[in-house]
């Protein structure tokens, strides 16, 4: 029997204060323990700028851009992450539920400890990212781009992963369950994976084609 994946660590908060309304990034640009409801940041452009030991529960991200950021210690609670950017940024100890995070990029990002539960993801851009500890909970990845990432002690459980990309993805200790997988990319890729047996069917014609089997 192969390994288990190793357990995610859930974030680590205390005491939280609310923002107020006219929230404004503080000048340290830390942003720590703090509660951020329904505050809009959509469209920001946010540089060295750490979050941790905070909680988003409704909050408006989408289409911000974070570069060389830091996201440590944080709970995502129906919020709205959608086409958010991190550049040269890593996340640790973060749990998203609820949340929309389509085409959210962590594009060569380094992210440890991360769990995604009920939530939109499709088409987020996880190319080279560097995924230590995850786990994937009833979440549509649809069209999700790991090209060339690093997955270890990665669990998908009851999502969906049609037309999903691992090509050149690198995996250990990485098991597939009760996924959808029709049109997935890079099969051959996910050597040493553990895949649920009835998943296999929504794989049919991509060992097929790996096999070199024509389906008559």
């Amino acid at each position: 029997m192969p390994a288990a994946p190793k357990p995610v660590a859930p974030p680590r908060l205390d005491d939280l204060t609310t923002a107020p309304q006219d929230w404004a990034v503080p000048a340290d640009d830390l942003v720590a323990d703090t509660l951020l409801g329904a505050l809009d940041l959509s469209e920001r452009e946010l540089e060295l700028v750490d979050v941790q030991g905070c909680r988003l529960a409704g909050t408006r991200v989408a289409g911000s851009h974070w570069y060389r950021t830091g996201w440590r210690d944080v709970e995502v609670d129906q919020a709205d992450l959608s086409n958010a950017r991190f550049t040269d940024s890593g996340w640790t100890r973060v749990r998203a539920r609820g949340s929309r995070l389509t085409g959210l990029s962590l594009a060569g990002a380094a992210v440890e400890d991360l769990e995604v539960t009920d939530s939109a993801m499709g088409f987020a851009n996880l190319r080279q990212a560097r995924i230590r500890r995850a786990r994937f909970t009833d979440t549509a990845l649809a069209e999700a781009d790991l090209d060339a990432a690093s997955l270890e002690d990665v669990v998908f459980d009851g999502c969906d992963l049609t037309s999903a990309r691992f090509t050149s993805v690198r995996v250990r200790r990485v098991v597939f369950r009760h996924c959808r997988l029709d049109g997935l990319q890079g099969l051959e890729n996910l050597r040493g994976a553990t895949i649920e047996p009835l998943d296999l069917t929504g794989l049919t014609h991509q060992l097929a084609s790996a096999l070199g089997i024509t389906l008559a």
